[in-house]
């Protein structure tokens, strides 16, 4: 009997575009939800990454994918982050609505820390709603 043998390839260095690097958030409480503001005009965020957002727009003629945004504001809670450049780079169509995912681009120090210190607040609170409840007799005999 022979012995067996794995190969291993290397990857190619081009990665491939529609990988996702970061993990995104859903976003589904109005009360607590956030809004960005183009052209002052608010949308609805529906789901948060370090880097961006997604919104939920009814129309799918009110961006175009690779469109630059500037002076965008982005309120989440008290957290207000003005002044902020994004770039289209997703366009889809979910239960009659149309999802636009937004790259931030060329963001401040500041700007990143405050948006990666949401998204961890964020990614906690959702990891701690979606654990699963253990009755407190758990385990106990009867």
């Amino acid at each position: 009997m022979g012995q067996s043998t794995i190969e291993f390839s290397a990857l190619p260095d081009d990665t491939d575009p529609q990988l996702r690097h970061f993990f995104r958030v859903p976003v589904h409480d109005e009360k607590y939800g956030g809004s960005v503001f183009i052209s002052d005009i608010g949308f609805r965020i529906s789901e948060i990454s370090q880097t961006g957002i997604g919104v939920i727009v009814e129309n799918n003629q009110t961006f175009e994918v690779g469109e630059r945004l500037e002076a965008c504001r982005l309120q989440f809670d008290e957290l207000v982050l003005p002044g902020l450049t994004g770039k289209i780079v997703h366009c889809s169509f979910h239960d009659d609505f149309w999802k636009f995912g937004i790259q931030w681009v060329n963001m401040t120090h500041a700007h990143k820390q405050q948006m990666e210190a949401l998204h961890s607040r964020l990614k906690k609170q959702l990891m701690a709603s979606s654990q699963p409840s253990v009755p407190e007799d758990a385990g106990t005999e009867k």
